[in-house]
């Protein structure tokens, strides 16, 4: 039965027992607070059914436990408003006292926390929505590099290119398809990382020193995609190509008890050092307060003159 078809039937009952309340208006019995007893349900019923054919209320969405709130709540204040309303006109008004109240606390209780998950579904939206404007910052300077250094391989070593695009593929898979997940296996993160440092190893004319180690005890943990790109992209950027020798950069991840741990140590020149961290820091910020609050940390210190050190730490439980 359609909601338009069951408020037709409720009015249509609402008016009869109308026309029996005016018959019986000076009838000497309960009868006549009966019949407004069943107006007044018959009239809450259509009201109620009307705003549910409208979308201005409904209880599909709403939790259980609010449900178990609502009858815990209910309860006292029915029992509260029957002994208000203990008058001469007997247990009809007990009755209709309870159902009004039942049907406007109702009413009222699934109205306000819809409109609270609505506010709290916003604020979901807004921050994926910022979310993903910050993953889009993501510094495309190194694909650009690297298109580049291709350009040049293909001439010089045609076997080195080949597996120079492989690797690039890879990147770009990630970065376009798995970049836009909400969650990646670690595995396939720390994959994309290896690819990073392999095609960067390769860009560089200068002798730099790569330190890579990793000690991971479950490789399929979920993890948030392309956060830590931007501490390696930030210790080649201003570790290697700023710096006129002895350049290296230090890599260590380590995973245990879902725990995690990246440390980036690198050189840095004394000339190229700020006390301000640059927009893809201030970014991967923003990402770690929207996808991991109170669940990790981020350490930017300079431990000597000429090192730099960035550690992150991330709860994956």
């Amino acid at each position: 039965m359609t909601l338009q078809k069951r408020i037709t039937i409720a009015l249509s009952i609402g008016v009869l027992l109308l026309v029996f309340r005016i018959i019986y208006n000076d009838a000497q019995s309960e009868l006549p607070i009966t019949l407004n007893m069943g107006i007044g349900i018959t009239i809450l019923y259509s009201v109620w059914l009307f705003l549910y054919e409208r979308n201005i209320i409904s209880n599909r969405n709403v939790n259980s436990k609010y449900l178990y709130l609502f009858y815990i709540v209910s309860i006292p204040l029915l029992i509260y408003l029957i002994n208000i309303y203990k008058s001469e006109a007997g247990w009809q008004m007990d009755v209709f006292a309870i159902l009004l109240t039942i049907i406007i606390f109702h009413i009222l209780f699934t109205w306000f926390y819809n409109k609270w998950k609505t506010i709290q579904e916003l604020k979901n939206e807004k921050a994926k929505a910022q979310l993903e404007q910050l993953k889009n910052q993501v510094n495309p300077h190194f694909f650009f590099n690297t298109l580049n250094r291709l350009y040049a391989l293909i001439k010089s070593d045609p076997d080195q290119a080949q597996d120079y695009v492989l690797k690039l593929s890879d990147m770009m898979r990630f970065t376009i398809y798995k970049g836009k997940e909400d969650e990646v296996l670690l595995k396939d993160e720390i994959a994309y990382l290896e690819n990073y440092i392999a095609l960067q190893s390769s860009r560089y004319h200068k002798p730099v020193q790569i330190d890579f180690k990793k000690e991971i005890s479950d490789p399929n943990l979920p993890i948030a995609p392309l956060l830590n790109i931007v501490l390696l992209e930030n210790a080649f950027k201003h570790g290697v190509e700023t710096t006129i020798e002895n350049a290296f950069v230090s890599i260590l991840l380590l995973e245990k008890d879902q725990q995690f741990e990246i440390k980036i140590q690198n050189k840095y020149e004394a000339l190229e050092a700020t006390d301000n961290p640059g927009i893809g820091l201030n970014n991967l910020q923003k990402r770690l307060q929207i996808l991991y609050p109170d669940k990790h940390e981020l350490e930017l210190n300079k431990e000597t003159l000429q090192t730099f050190e960035a550690t992150l730490k991330l709860d994956l439980s």
